[in-house]
């Protein structure tokens, strides 16, 4: 039994990073609805994600592998989404005005959306990890946790600006990583995460999916 499991306690430790990035965000259908009449989705509206203006878009990670291949660990990133209101889009639903128009500026009645302390996201990871050499090594990770956002939104008279927890998040991520020494390393990834959110603003929702694309590089310390 000690000679099986020596090799495991050998290779087991404890990782801990931390990143910066760059975040984008795909267009989105975004759905408001409001007491007065208003159930309208725009379609396909435009984000911006400003991840080198303050504050940044980073990320931090903890965790444990118990083997050289396999681990467990928590993340958190922040990133941040703000929708172009004031571009035309097309358009679906009822307003409590009938339009003939084609496409109309989501502004109008959404006259700001967006998620500006960070569109945060809690998770945990699986992760599983492959030497290609003595110092170059591949990684996938697979997650689920919650979100943590905080809108900053107004429509229709009344606004949002405060932290919640809500919504499950999904993320998948690769990359490599290049060890600097025994203990400290360089890395890069492509993440992926997904998550969709509900506001509400007293009488009046806006809801949609965020699907983000993520490029981030940062240190790591082995323990």
């Amino acid at each position: 039994m000690w000679l099986v499991a020596a090799p495991l306690l050998a290779s087991a430790q404890w990782t801990a990073a931390a990143y910066i990035g760059k975040a984008h965000t795909a267009d989105a259908d975004i759905r408001v609805t409001s007491g007065t009449g208003t159930d309208v989705i725009f379609n396909k509206v435009d984000f911006e994600d400003r991840s080198f203006q303050g504050p940044l878009y980073y990320g931090l990670r903890a965790g444990y592998m118990w083997t050289s291949r396999l681990g467990l660990e928590g993340e958190f990133i922040h990133m941040k989404a703000f929708a172009r209101v004031s571009d035309p889009v097309t358009f679906s639903g009822a307003f409590p005005t009938p339009s003939t128009a084609n496409t109309t500026v989501p502004g109008d009645v959404l006259p700001q959306y967006g998620v500006s302390h960070g569109l945060n996201l809690l998770l945990g990871n699986f992760v599983v990890r492959h030497k290609l050499t003595r110092s170059l090594a591949v990684g996938l990770r697979a997650g689920l946790g919650t979100a943590i956002p905080h809108p900053e939104i107004r429509a229709f008279g009344a606004t949002l600006d405060e932290y919640l927890v809500q919504g499950a998040a999904v993320h998948f991520a690769g990359g490599g990583e290049f060890d600097l020494n025994r203990r400290l390393f360089w890395f890069g990834e492509y993440k992926f995460t997904t998550t969709r959110q509900r506001f509400d603003l007293g009488s009046a929702t806006v809801e949609n999916r965020f699907v983000t694309h993520h490029l981030a590089t940062g240190l790591g310390l082995r323990f």
